[in-house]
């Protein structure tokens, strides 16, 4: 908006804009103060990729039979390395390419397969002219603990880590259909590293469209307006901090153990309702004393709905709707078959 509206010759306030994404938790951000000037919001609206295909199935819309045109600007003009953002590894081979531009290394068209793959944890060193960049890749936010773990005990150095908390970076966000089916997030991978071979540029430094915007807006990428429109500063924003926290707490040796997801995804569909609902479900059908209770941060399944895990099985798909119905079925039936 700072810059369209301007350009535009319009209000800020008065346009309007949608950010679609693979990933739920940006309904969230989109809200935060920070993203926002004197009241008015950088991104009004963010839908989900599902979203829009149900938007556009419901207005009868068939790609297959639409003709093929370019993109509006300034989406027209795109990086392989953009395309890549959205698989895991992506982002660090992307700013690998910019790095050897930034150094003046002409790398050519390299693919760098040691940043590629699906492992969980993935390391690399990567030779640039006269220097070695030494990367890690990690996505789930199991795997990220460990080696934050490892990074912190000095055991393991790098000077850049990607970190998905999605498994398989974007292709398997929350807003994605069939987020975690392997098979389809492999696909969307391989789909788009196909797309970053057929561009004509894979580095974000060739891209004209990027040029200008440095040149006539952000003066370059250590200016002042740069970290003021493109930086961000982190902070916990778990609304639950560190471990699970218990809720109830069995005397019994061996209760029952049932954590509800309250990360952001869930969140948004209503978890907490939902933690609610099952502690006073646990009081009222006289079941407190044999289930342990617990709020936990992430289950990496927000696909359909709030996830629980009860025992070692989770389950997803729960909302505030049909909380009483999932608990009776999964806690409360076979809480009594267990204490029978």
């Amino acid at each position: 908006k700072r810059r369209y509206a301007q350009e535009l010759g319009i209000k800020p306030k008065d346009m309007f804009v949608v950010s679609i994404m693979p990933c739920v938790a940006k309904k969230f951000e989109a809200q935060r103060p920070e993203f926002s000037q004197e009241g008015v919001r950088d991104v009004d609206a963010v839908i989900s990729t599902t979203e829009l295909a149900q938007l556009i199935r419901h207005d009868g819309i068939v790609f297959d039979q639409l003709e093929e045109e370019a993109f509006d600007q300034p989406f027209g003009l795109v990086s392989g390395a953009g395309v890549i953002f959205g698989v895991t590894g992506g982002v660090a081979e992307a700013a690998v390419r910019t790095a050897a531009h930034l150094l003046g290394v002409n790398v050519g068209k390299i693919d760098y397969q040691e940043l590629r793959g699906y492992d969980g944890v993935r390391t690399a060193r990567i030779p640039l002219g006269d220097k070695e960049v030494r990367l890690a890749v990690v996505s789930g936010l199991d795997n990220t603990t460990k080696l934050l773990d490892a990074i912190k005990a000095g055991t393991e150095i790098y000077d850049l880590v990607e970190v998905m908390a999605c498994p398989g970076g974007c292709i398997g966000g929350g807003g994605q259909p069939h987020p975690n089916d392997r098979e389809a997030r492999h696909l969307r991978g391989a789909g788009l590293y196909r797309t970053d071979r057929s561009l004509s540029f894979r580095n974000p430094a060739d891209n004209l469209a990027v040029q200008k915007i440095y040149s006539e807006w952000l003066g370059g990428p250590d200016s002042h307006a740069c970290h003021e429109i493109l930086h961000t500063r982190y902070h916990p924003r778990r609304r639950i901090d560190g471990k699970p926290i218990r809720v109830t707490r069995a005397p019994i040796e061996e209760p029952l153990e049932v954590a509800v997801c309250v990360g952001t995804g869930c969140y948004l569909r209503g978890a907490y309702e939902v933690l609610a609902k099952f502690t006073e479900l646990s009081v009222r059908e006289d079941v407190a004393g044999l289930v342990n209770l617990k709020a936990t941060f992430c289950l990496e399944r927000c696909d359909r709905g709030v996830s629980l895990k009860v025992g070692d099985r989770i389950i997803t798909g729960v909302n505030p709707e049909n909380a009483q119905e999932v608990f009776d079925r999964e806690i409360a039936d076979r809480v009594a078959v267990g204490h029978a």
